[in-house]
């Protein structure tokens, strides 16, 4: 069985899988797990990569922040035909010192770039900055940190793309959420729950990042739409709201912004575990809407059902009814508690432990038929 949760609020994919691993290996000791474990691009990135690729090398950029301190990065690297990928959370650039500013992560990528790596992966999800970017193209400049409100003159973006062009590096953001930078559902309105912003703070992030959208796109601007004839406008490609707004600097870079779950379901190998196995669980601590797009749940459902393989979610509770559960490539989805009104397990011990039990719990029906020939 294969076994590829997100994480569970506070506790990462990684401990999820072993806890999940622990409860039905109690019910079935005989059974054989491969995990897996995902991320939709937050801090718990890098372990999933690492849990799945034996082969990763784990490494730590010492960027300086925008308060002048040095700040540590980490990021996984994998090599995969020749090729080194180097992935990062922009989450992890976020420490004291930085301001809440993404310029850490951008100097992060700078020195991995010195480095010699040919691809760099950031994770968008989790981000403590609502900037828009602008810290984060001054730091892959080398430029100082632009102050509170402010953004890069032109030379320092000109010269934060020559950067890109001159190493000649793929840089792919890899967003939890396909957000726009602007509107109603862009970056500034996801802060008023993401950071808890006040609706007048949101309305004048919103206002600044208007202004600077209009000037990095006439920086930088877009292909050419051979249909109107006008340049493509970065702020409105999916995912340029994601981590405050660095999906957009990373678009108007020239990066590719796709969604996390994809992007590191590819690089753990999740559809050759897959492959092996003969029942897939995954995981999340509420199934409810909000995981209907660009989720890990999602994306294991989509790749289990490609491979006729039956899947199921545990999670601490799920809201979403048996019909839409079948009809995204689950066979059952099981929860710690069935109601709302039922708190659910908090603390990283509690939620440990309730995955195991429910693991123990799903096991008796659910434990594959051992198909080998001696079985």
């Amino acid at each position: 069985m294969v076994i590829a949760p997100d994480r569970w609020g506070p506790v990462a994919a990684p401990q999820i899988a072993d806890a999940m691993a622990r409860g039905w290996r109690t019910r079935n000791p005989s059974v054989q797990v491969i995990s897996c474990p995902q991320s939709n691009g937050d801090a718990g990135l890098i372990g999933s990569i690492a849990t799945a690729r034996p082969d990763a090398t784990m490494g730590v950029c010492e960027a300086i922040g925008s308060g002048g301190s040095p700040v540590l990065v980490p990021y996984v690297q994998v090599e995969d035909e020749g090729s080194r990928t180097a992935y990062l959370p922009l989450s992890s650039g976020q420490a004291p010192g930085s301001g809440g500013s993404s310029y850490v992560t951008g100097r992060a990528i700078r020195d991995l770039m010195a480095a010699g790596v040919d691809c760099i992966v950031v994770g968008l999800a989790d981000s403590g900055a609502l900037d828009g970017g602008a810290g984060f193209i001054s730091g892959l400049a080398g430029a100082a940190p632009p102050g509170s409100r402010q953004h890069p003159e032109a030379p320092v973006v000109a010269l934060a793309k020559q950067v890109v062009h001159d190493h000649g590096v793929d840089l792919v953001g890899a967003y939890d959420t396909a957000i726009p930078l602007l509107g109603l559902t862009g970056a500034a309105a996801a802060a008023q729950d993401g950071l808890g912003l006040d609706p007048y703070q949101a309305q004048d992030a919103e206002a600044w990042m208007s202004r600077w959208a209009h000037d990095l796109q006439q920086l930088l601007p877009g292909r050419t739409d051979l249909l109107t004839g006008k340049a493509h406008r970065h702020d409105r490609t999916p995912g340029a709201g994601a981590g405050g707004g660095v999906g957009f600097a990373l678009a108007a870079l020239g990066a590719d912004l796709r969604p996390a779950a994809e992007v590191v379901a590819e690089a753990t190998g999740l559809s050759d575990a897959i492959r092996a196995g003969d029942l897939v669980v995954t995981g999340t601590l509420v199934f409810d809407w909000h995981e209907l797009s660009d989720s890990v749940v999602l994306q294991v459902g989509s790749s289990a059902q490609a491979l006729a393989r039956p899947a199921v979610i545990l999670a601490g509770r799920v809201d979403v009814g048996r019909r839409e559960l079948m009809s995204l490539g689950f066979s059952g989805g099981y929860g710690v508690v069935q109601s709302p009104r039922t708190p659910l397990p908090g603390q990283a011990a509690e939620i440990t432990s309730a995955v195991e039990q429910l693991a123990y719990r799903v096991a008796g029906t659910w434990t594959p038929v051992d198909s080998s020939p001696h079985g």
